[in-house]
């Protein structure tokens, strides 16, 4: 005999239930009715899924004008949460100036002619920063390098 850590009356309420003619129904939910219908649910969920940075309110706008049901961005975000999508906003960018863009593409024009040799000469780095520390010993008057 398993232990199931349930009561003998619960075990005895359940078995009374399935006993009876009408067994386990379905009853009918409480609570206010859904405002979207499956279709609008499938489709919130194709629009988000096709354009992760749409927000909440660009999806309700988008159903009021195909399906023409008035929904809230609250309850789209609802929906959204209930496939197991995540809310967020996105990272905000500081914008490029003009100026900025043009100095960047003749940068990038002058450099486009140059040579492997050329390249070759170029030290290229991650900017972490490391520490360089010179040890000098008698016998050789060399420099240690040890990065940090």
């Amino acid at each position: 005999m398993k232990v199931s850590g349930t009561t003998l009356s619960a075990i005895l309420r359940v078995l009374k239930i399935y006993e009876e003619p009408e067994g386990l129904e379905l009853k009918k939910a409480t609570g206010r009715p859904c405002k979207t219908t499956m279709r609008d649910d499938r489709a919130m969920k194709r629009y988000i899924l096709k354009n992760p940075f749409g927000t909440a309110a660009g999806i309700f706008k988008k159903i009021k004008v195909n399906s023409g049901t008035e929904v809230s961005r609250f309850i789209v975000s609802r929906r959204l949460k209930e496939f197991g999508l995540k809310t967020c906003s996105s990272a905000t960018k500081p914008t490029i100036s003009k100026k900025n863009k043009l100095e960047r593409l003749s940068l990038a024009e002058a450099y486009m002619k140059w040579k492997d040799e050329n390249w070759s000469k170029v030290h290229f780095s991650d900017e972490s920063k490391f520490n360089v520390i010179c040890e000098v010993t008698v016998e050789a008057a060399e420099c240690q390098k040890t990065i940090f």
